[in-house]
C-alpha cells in the first residue's frame, strides 16, 4: 500500500517547521539579550576604564602593543587617549570629535580629511556603549551563545577594510569588555578594558585637551 500523499507532506514538512521554529526562538533570544544590553547600558552615565590595544599582524612574532585611557559620559561625550608608546588623543565632546597629537609643547589638533572619518567611528561607539544595536545601518548584528555581539559590514566595499567586530560583554550588565576588529584572515585589533569603573563623577574637563 502506497503511503497517503499528505503523509508525505506532513514528513517533509517537520524538519522545516522545525527550522523555522528554532530560528524564531533564536531570533527572539537574540532580541531580548540586546535589549538587557540596551537597558543595562543605559543605566550607566560615566564610563572609566584603561586600556591594551593590541595589533596582530601574521608577520611580526608579538603583537605591537599600546595603552592608553579612555572615559565617557552620556549622552556623547568620549575621551580616547593613548599613552605609551606613542601619545595621541581623540576627543568627541557634545557630538564634535577632534584629535591630537603630542608635540615638545604638547597636544597639537590634527586638522584634515581623517577628522570626518573619525566622526563615524566616534558614532559608532558611542551607539554601542548605548547599546544601540537596533537601528545600526553600518553593521548588521548578531548575538553569540558565548556573550559576544558580532557586527558584520553591510556593504561588500566596508567588508575588505573590515571583516567583522565582535564586542565581548563583561560580566558586568551593560558593560563590553574587549573590542575585537577582524581586518583579514592574518590580521587582528583587539583593544581589551580593564580597571573599569562605572558612574563616577567626571568632571567637564576630561573632555578638553588638558583635563
Amino acid at each position: 500500500m502506497k503511503p497517503k500523499p499528505y503523509l508525505n507532506r506532513r514528513r517533509w514538512h517537520i524538519p522545516g517547521m522545525g527550522v523555522m521554529l528554532f530560528l524564531s526562538l533564536w531570533g527572539s533570544a537574540m532580541a531580548a539579550t540586546l535589549a538587557e544590553f540596551k537597558a543595562a547600558a543605559q543605566q550607566i552615565h560615566t564610563l572609566k576604564a584603561d586600556f591594551i590595544q593590541e595589533k596582530h599582524l601574521k608577520i611580526l612574532s608579538k603583537p605591537l602593543l599600546s595603552r592608553g585611557v579612555f572615559y565617557y559620559q552620556a549622552p556623547d561625550s568620549l575621551r580616547w587617549e593613548y599613552r605609551s608608546p606613542i601619545k595621541s588623543l581623540m576627543l568627541m565632546d557634545n557630538g564634535q570629535v577632534s584629535r591630537y597629537l603630542w608635540t615638545q609643547s604638547g597636544f597639537k589638533e590634527q586638522r584634515g580629511p581623517g577628522t570626518e572619518g573619525m566622526q563615524g567611528v566616534f558614532g559608532e561607539i558611542n551607539s554601542w556603549l548605548k547599546g544601540e544595536f537596533d537601528k545600526d545601518a553600518v553593521f548588521r548584528v548578531r548575538f553569540e551563545n558565548t556573550g559576544h555581539i558580532a557586527l558584520i559590514p553591510r556593504e561588500d566595499s566596508f567588508r575588505r577594510l573590515i571583516q567583522k567586530i565582535v564586542l565581548a560583554l563583561s560580566d558586568q550588565p551593560g558593560i563590553i569588555r574587549s573590542v575585537t576588529i577582524y581586518e583579514g584572515e592574518d590580521s587582528f585589533t583587539r583593544i581589551v578594558f580593564n580597571h573599569i569603573r562605572v558612574n563616577i563623577p567626571l568632571d567637564a574637563s576630561s573632555f578638553t585637551v588638558n583635563p
